[in-house]
């Protein structure tokens, strides 16, 4: 293997914003927070006495839930909606704890469902959206030119060029379990052992991990050169990618028996065990919860409405818009399986 090959941890960091990109960057990972604590710009002005639908969601539908999403079900439905977008592990682990509550779930794959109590959900999951792994560049400076002119494999660009590459948190977000898991899918199709730690770094690489609200304003700034990221996010955001085969992408479920299931890698858990974890397909699922403080048959029904409207033919429309892939049938499966 060429030595150049051999990236150092050191250069794979983000660069740091500062000025006035340092204030968008914290402007911008505040949004999520902000909208659930004070019922968010885009449910409008809500009144304290007024009853809201809490949902928390996996941070990478930020755009699609506060911008089309809220305001769509507030208008059909007169129901307000206060969001709560961060990395769904995260937020699995606080709804379980007590420390958070929340009416519906947005989880993206089954993993963080699975740390929830059996009796805090009220009904089964369901999915409503698929999405895919991509390699999502700077639309700027000389790493836009190099993936543009493809004379090399995208990972061999990122390391014979050095390129800076950033990911979000595995501990706390599927997003970031997955681009490990999609650079271990790489490392076998593309038969290139070692290409995840060479591109990675160790685990948990504090010179690549930034959480999942500023990634892509990293991005798009030019802070970063690099990151494998979800398709939807990419599009959402309006960033060019380079499309991974379906084998690597963890995108489509028939692809789950023969290649996502044969990779994995551990976490430390606090308790002195490591946990296992898994490649799975990327399928967002929406499940009911229950709260015993405040939920009545009112609250949950207003719940299920707006699972239900998740499923609708004009919120699939704004998903798939918003580069989402639609659940096709029985393709997506239940959660865990």
């Amino acid at each position: 293997m060429n030595a150049r090959l051999t990236v150092n941890q050191g250069r794979t960091a983000a660069r740091r914003p500062t000025g006035r990109a340092a204030g968008a960057s914290a402007l911008c990972m505040g949004i999520g927070a902000g909208a659930y604590l004070a019922g968010g710009a885009a449910t409008g002005t809500l009144c304290a006495a007024q009853p809201v639908l809490r949902v928390c969601y996996a941070g990478s539908m930020g755009a699609v839930m506060e911008r089309k999403i809220f305001p769509a079900f507030r208008g059909l439905t007169g129901i307000a909606v206060r969001g709560m977008g961060r990395g769904a592990f995260g937020l699995a682990r606080e709804l379980a704890a007590g420390e958070l509550t929340a009416d519906v779930f947005i989880s993206v794959t089954s993993g963080p469902l699975k740390l929830l109590p059996r009796k805090l959900p009220a009904a089964p999951a369901v999915p409503i959206a698929r999405t895919c792994m991509v390699l999502a560049y700077c639309p700027h400076g000389p790493a836009t030119k190099l993936f543009r002119a493809a004379r090399e494999p995208w990972y061999s660009i990122i390391l014979h060029n050095h390129l800076l590459f950033g990911r979000t948190d595995p501990r706390t977000d599927p997003q970031g379990r997955s681009t490990i898991l999609a650079l271990k899918l790489a490392q076998r199709y593309y038969n290139q052992p070692g290409l995840e730690a060479k591109i990675a770094g160790r685990l948990e690489n504090p010179a690549q991990i930034f959480t999942e609200s500023s990634l892509m304003f990293r991005l798009q700034s030019g802070q970063m050169d690099a990151c494998i990221t979800y398709q939807s996010q990419a599009a959402a955001n309006h960033l060019p990618f380079i499309s991974l085969p379906r084998q690597v992408n963890l995108g489509y479920p028939e692809m789950d028996k023969a290649w996502y299931r044969h990779v994995e890698f551990q976490l430390p858990a606090a308790n002195g065990k490591p946990q296992v974890c898994r490649a799975s397909p990327l399928v967002f699922y929406a499940v009911i919860l229950r709260d015993k403080a405040r939920q009545h048959e009112t609250r949950r029904h207003e719940a299920r409405r707006f699972v239900q409207f998740l499923r609708s033919r004009a919120c699939r429309r704004m998903l798939v818009k918003a580069g989402y892939k639609p659940i096709g049938g029985r393709r997506a499966g239940k959660p865990g399986t």
